[in-house]
């Protein structure tokens, strides 16, 4: 895998997996307002877990926890090292029913041998690569490539930009980047300021490799919404509708998941049950069945901007419609 330019060494006490960090004057100190620091997490998380469980799809099920530790000076989550014991007394120790269940399927499949540092730092690896695609080409919402070449045994693609530039990337890179949802890194880029830019970090044996997000290429990853248009006019209250796209998350205290569709995450409630049966639908493609609700809570009338789904069917489609490389 070529190396990047953005590399450095690790302090000789430095001992860690990888971070997101945040620096500039709005973060001096390490202080990051608590509304964006929970954005940070949040998005971090999101998006290790995608890559994570795409590296290892049977893991989908299982609500693993993401280790991190928050340091001063600039504001930094880091990943530390021991993540596989980490993981496993976290969800040995907590006395719940979901843990309990958790525990079950982490001994079917040896949890502990399963190797979450170095899924992490492959995940991590991911993230870096989307930043940089998306940066070479302006955006990640588009996933049509034309005028690809081939080198190294065909084990390394370049990926053409408009000026006609190259950015040679590994092969699986390049199927990762054709699945992943365009949203994928909008909540931690979200962040990112005039005086506040984001870098993912990698420690690879001893060398950081850093990517970094800075405020002029906040848009290739976080597209604002219009707060004033209404969000799929077209999806109108009552109206039954069958939407394609991906589950990006699942919220079992709002018993909701949320749904990507042309680039916009519509939240979607179950009509009957819990979406705890949904777990292995995460950061899969699936066609959506439901009835369209503008119901507005606020103005108790039908005109919210952003539809809902009250959904009956979940419906994961396999191979069907993967993009193919080659």
């Amino acid at each position: 895998m070529p190396q990047p330019a953005e590399t450095k060494p690790a302090n000789a006490t430095d001992d860690f997996v990888g971070f997101v960090r945040y620096n500039g004057k709005l973060v001096e100190g390490g202080i990051l307002d608590a509304r964006s620091a929970a954005r940070a997490l949040h998005g971090f998380d999101q998006a290790l877990r995608y890559f994570v469980i795409q590296e290892r799809p049977d893991l989908a099920g299982i609500e693993f926890p993401v280790p991190v530790r928050v340091d001063r000076g600039s504001w930094m989550a880091i990943i530390p090292p021991g993540v596989e014991h980490w993981i496993y007394a976290a969800l040995g120790v907590v006395g719940t029913a979901y843990v309990t269940k958790a525990v079950t399927k982490m001994a079917e499949r040896d949890f502990e041998n399963i190797g979450f540092k170095d899924l992490f730092k492959k995940a991590l690896v991911a993230i870096q690569w989307m930043i940089r695609i998306g940066k070479h080409i302006g955006t990640l919402a588009h996933k049509k490539i034309s005028g690809i070449r081939w080198r190294n045994n065909n084990k390394e693609v370049g990926i053409p930009n408009e000026k006609g530039e190259l950015l040679y990337v590994p092969a699986d890179v390049l199927e990762l980047y054709m699945q992943c949802p365009s949203g994928i890194l909008s909540e931690v880029a979200s962040v990112v300021e005039v005086e506040r830019h984001l870098t993912i970090g990698v420690n690879q044996d001893g060398r950081v490799e850093e990517v970094t997000i800075t405020i002029t290429e906040r848009a290739i990853f976080h597209a604002e919404d219009e707060a004033d248009d209404a969000l799929f006019p077209e999806l109108t209250h009552g109206q039954h509708v069958k939407l394609e796209g991906i589950v990006t998350r699942g919220n079992e205290r709002a018993n909701s998941i949320g749904f990507l569709y042309k680039e916009h995450v519509i939240t979607c409630y179950p009509r009957r049950g819990n979406i705890v049966r949904f777990k292995p639908h995460l950061f899969l493609r699936c066609r959506i069945i439901g009835e369209v609700s503008r119901d507005n809570e606020e103005t108790r009338k039908l005109d919210d901007p952003r539809p809902k789904i009250i959904f009956d069917e979940l419906i994961l489609l396999e191979d069907e419609d993967q993009p193919q490389l080659l």
